[in-house]
């Protein structure tokens, strides 16, 4: 080592003719604004040196460049940005080598693109997911990834958002080599390949025209239906078009365009909401800061049936040890057929499927239980019986388990000798159907076990939604009120082809009313509800496509802020994340509290009296709306003040 130059958080060290520039800016190695001002020093100290050859681009911490700062998330960016960076590497006239462990994401991988040659541990993951924030990346990687792997796996990696695993990356040319670790490997391997030279520009990808239009008018069919309204999964496929066809400078000046076509629209407005959301979940704001969350380890599934075969091929699919009990021989043999099918649908290498079996075990007895730290009773019991089954893993659980049980009655555990250790979990769409689950607790539970429902939710790769009150789900009674007035319209002769239509155009998964099919509910109108109207079927063709959508979203909006404003709910953004990956709300409106606010309070509270002027009472209006729209303040960034 002969010297090293500290500009904090970027350092450069001496490695005999070699430079290597370390970011280390804890917990991500985000590219903040010194991380920026620190690399734009280095790598033009290193350039200026008639000492060094080659560049070195390392990390400290647990992973590579994560991406952009998200607290400069809607700010605007501090000279240099991002992009200044990354084409300050781009164009450095000596090679530079970087080495990429744990992930390489959006302006990480961006970075990596930049670089003359890339180096990858075996376990990381490489991904471009902007798209998923209603974005494409504005830093040169719809450019440059497509001159490296070719236009047909640029457009699956930039359409999906989805990352990729470093042996893949190796296969396709994304990186040049695999090693050991993203350290001091990388310094050796740059040591015994003297010959590495800087690479010319990236030339336009090589294929037939018609082929390239051909793939492009695919991923534009596939894209329109798999996200149906979304802007920036078709600026994604701009952006490859002007990669097969332009220069780089010109394509670089391309993607800069449609990247700000979308910076702050609102799609992207919508999507950046909920990735906070999604975040901020797992936050239960009246646990204190010092609970440890739930370690889980070990797990025994109680039942049989659908829910216990999805919970357990998603905790098994998780490295979880899982012990599965159900005493009717008939029904385990039904379990063990079914999580066989699972298995052969979640798994895709052989490996993977032998680790789903070894580590699911069919137990003989409740004795099972004794060493689990979670037991999940999975049953589609009745009360009665479930309570007894409950009662019975009671005798033979440690003292220190979390009872969870599956189904929409948070206060049944506290009749049962788990009172006070128990969650309810509830998935609307199914646990495997559904990327929600809302982990409700009974009275007298401990701030653990309400914390106990983020780590249940991430061992299910889904977003845990906890309530503020005890004994009590959000989505039931938010889907009723939904609910109520798609069957309301329907009793007043609006055909329910029509209030579903409407509803799917709006941007609904399911229509209303096919919803209620979908669970194996009538959607008749036997049903006990307030119909919130006066108005006879003979009526229904003067009911607009407007007021249809209007009543069953605004019902929705108000019920929502009663919860809030009761106290039921923590936060504005926990409904929004809840009604976009469990009901379906179109993503790209950023679920109902965010809607709300981009119709405008004043609007929504001036609509809601109108349809209380003429329905009645049942559409009077939450007063936390007429408070929120009073003070121009945010219904979807609503929370209840801290205990």
């Amino acid at each position: 080592m002969e010297h090293v130059s500290m500009t904090a958080p970027v350092t450069l060290e001496r490695r005999g003719r070699i430079a290597v520039l370390w970011i280390d800016n804890p917990p991500v190695n985000a590219l903040s604004e010194g991380v920026r001002r620190g690399l734009a020093c280095c790598v033009a100290e290193a350039e200026a040196d008639p000492g060094v050859e080659r560049i070195v681009l390392l990390t400290r911490g647990r992973t590579f460049v994560s991406g952009a700062d998200i607290k400069e998330f809607g700010k605007p960016s501090d000279a240099p940005n991002v992009a200044d960076v990354i084409a300050l590497v781009a164009d450095a006239k000596k090679p530079v080598v970087c080495g990429v462990h744990g992930a390489a994401l959006g302006g990480g991988l961006e970075l990596a693109l930049a670089c003359s040659h890339r180096l990858c541990v075996a376990g990381a993951q490489l991904g471009l997911p902007e798209v998923k924030l209603g974005l494409i990346p504005g830093a040169g990687g719809t450019q440059r990834l497509p001159r490296l792997v070719g236009a047909a796996k640029a457009l699956e990696m930039l359409v999906t958002g989805e990352p990729i695993g470093a042996r893949e990356a190796l296969a396709i040319g994304l990186i040049d080599a695999i090693v050991a670790d993203g350290g001091e490997a990388v310094i050796r391997y740059l040591e015994a390949s003297p010959t590495i030279v800087r690479r010319p520009s990236l030339e336009v990808p090589a294929g037939a025209a018609a082929v390239v239009e051909q793939l492009l008018a695919s991923w534009r069919r596939t894209a329109t239906e798999r996200y149906p309204g979304l802007k920036a999964p078709q600026s994604c496929i701009d952006a490859v078009a002007a990669a097969c066809t332009l220069p780089l400078k010109q394509g670089l000046a391309r993607e800069k365009t449609l990247f700000r076509e979308l910076l702050g629209g609102a799609e992207s407005k919508a999507l950046i909401h909920l990735f906070f959301g999604e975040r901020e979940a797992a936050r239960v704001l009246f646990v204190p800061a010092d609970v440890k969350p739930l370690q889980i380890s070990r797990v025994t599934v109680v039942g049989a049936g659908d829910h216990a075969a999805d919970l357990i091929s998603l905790l098994a699919g998780g490295r979880i040890s899982v012990a599965v009990f159900e005493p009717d021989s008939s029904r385990k043999a039904l379990m063990a057929t079914a999580l066989q099918r699972r298995g052969t649908a979640h798994v895709t290498t052989s490996s993977a499927a032998e680790r789903l079996r070894d580590q699911v075990v069919l137990a003989e007895d409740l004795r099972v239980i004794a060493d689990a730290d979670l037991v999940v009773v999975a049953d589609s019991l009745v009360d009665n019986a479930c309570r007894q089954r409950i009662d019975e893993v009671a005798e033979h659980a440690p003292s220190q388990a979390i009872l969870a049980y599956v189904g929409e009655n948070p206060a049944f555990a506290d009749s049962t000798r788990w009172a006070g250790r128990a969650l309810c979990l509830h998935a609307p769409a199914g646990f495997v159907g559904s990327r929600a689950l809302e982990t409700a607790r009974g009275q007298g539970a401990s701030p653990e076990v309400a914390a106990a429902g983020a780590s249940i939710g991430r061992l299910l790769k889904m977003t845990a939604i906890t309530p503020a009150r005890a004994g009590i789900l959000l989505g039931p009674r938010l889907i009723g009120a939904y609910l109520d007035q798609a069957l309301a319209l329907k009793a007043e002769g609006v055909p329910a082809e029509r209030i579903d239509g409407l509803l799917q155009r709006f941007g609904m998964a399911l229509g209303p009313l096919a919803w209620l099919r979908a669970h194996g509910a009538d959607d008749g109108c036997s049903h006990s509800f307030d119909l919130g109207s006066g108005r006879g079927s003979t009526e229904s063709d003067q009911v607009s496509d407007r007021e249809i959508i209007e009543r069953c979203v605004l019902a929705l909006v108000n019920a929502g802020a009663k919860m809030l404003e009761g106290g039921l709910a923590m936060r504005g953004r926990d409904i929004d994340v809840l009604w976009v990956l469990g009901y379906g709300f179109p993503r790209r409106l950023g679920g109902p509290m965010f809607y709300a606010d981009t119709l405008g309070l004043d609007q929504v509270l001036a609509s809601l009296i109108g349809y209380q002027n003429r329905l009645g009472e049942a559409w009077a209006p939450a007063s936390l709306i007429r408070e929120l729209s009073a003070g121009g303040r945010s219904l979807a960034r609503f929370a209840v003040p801290r205990p």
